[in-house]
């Protein structure tokens, strides 16, 4: 909607910005050579490498990955048997049926009937009741 004879005033105050330089920062504590740098200088060479006291070698390299030969040692006795069970087990099958599961009250038709029965017989009652 325009504003036809309204008119609006705002007060400003004017103060100076002066926009920051990005060479010469407003307040450098050393830009040039900083005291503590948060990155080393040179971070694949460090000065003082840490090494482990005692490194840990595995004993057999070649094998570390196989986890089965330290659960089931490979014996000439050793049987292992699979039992597959066949698709038309008839454990397996289930009966699908179009109905949903009774769940809940199965008497709520009756409450919801009785319910507006009460909620009909209120209403005429009090519209009754005014107009006396």
């Amino acid at each position: 909607m325009p504003a036809n004879d309204l008119a609006l005033y705002a007060r400003f105050t004017q103060n100076p910005v002066v926009p920051v330089d990005p060479v010469n920062p407003v307040n450098p504590v050393n830009p040039i050579n900083p005291v503590n740098p948060v990155n080393p200088i040179n971070p694949v060479n460090p000065v003082n490498p840490v090494n482990p006291v005692n490194p840990i070698q595995p004993a057999d390299p070649a094998h570390q990955d196989d986890l089965m030969d330290d659960i089931l040692p490979a014996t000439e006795n050793t049987n292992i048997t699979a039992t597959i069970k066949p698709a038309n087990d008839p454990v397996k099958k289930t009966k699908q049926s179009k109905e949903l599961p009774k769940t809940g009250d199965q008497e709520n038709i009756l409450y919801l009937l009785i319910g507006l029965l009460l909620i009909a017989g209120t209403f005429g009652f009090f519209k009754k009741m005014s107009h006396k």
